[in-house]
């Protein structure tokens, strides 16, 4: 089966890209479940879509990106007669912006927010609904200090903030049947 992965990239100055892709992915199927009527089946594997654009701008002090993206994912769910189905698409959109600064020599201060607005469609059971799993909002921060006595030495500590999360206990169940 063909993935295509294609991607438009221009120079606006000597630090700033502008770019555009679009990549088609295939996962394998997963095995169904104990708990589940079609214990044991191999589902389809699952087809997915990427758009992005984004732009990106290296200095010799900062570093900033800020893009946005469109994932259509393929959607696996256990119907009302408790069989895992392929079923619709999960449909993931994001804005995500980063941030980094070196303070001296030897530290970077950095950060990244995410904002993301799911739902699925074209399924018969879930069409509408907030994907199950995935939060609203994500915010990360990380402080790296390169060792001078040790080239190439860094020493890092990251933090994550992960917002509320659409969780069903349908979801919770084949998330954790599905392997």
């Amino acid at each position: 089966m063909l993935t295509p992965t294609v991607a438009l990239m221009f120079k606006l100055t000597a630090g700033t890209t502008l770019y555009a892709s679009y990549v088609e992915s295939l996962e394998a199927g997963n095995i169904v479940g104990d708990t589940y009527a079609n214990a044991g089946q191999l589902l389809k594997p699952l087809r997915s879509k990427q758009y992005e654009v984004g732009v990106k701008s290296q200095n010799t002090r900062w570093s900033a990106t800020a893009a946005l993206f469109r994932i259509e994912r393929g959607a696996q769910h256990a119907n009302s007669d408790n069989v895992v189905v392929s079923d619709g698409e999960s449909i993931f959109q994001r804005v995500e912006t980063g941030a980094d600064v070196r303070l001296g020599n030897d530290w970077t201060l950095g950060g990244d927010l995410m904002w993301i607005s799911t739902h699925d469609e074209k399924g018969s059971a879930k069409t509408g609904n907030r994907v199950a799993g995935a939060p609203g909002f994500v915010a990360a921060a990380h402080v790296d200090d390169a060792v001078p006595v040790v080239p190439g030495l860094t020493l890092g500590a990251d933090a994550k903030f992960t917002g509320n999360t659409s969780l069903d206990p349908s979801a919770i169940s084949q998330c954790q049947a599905i392997s």
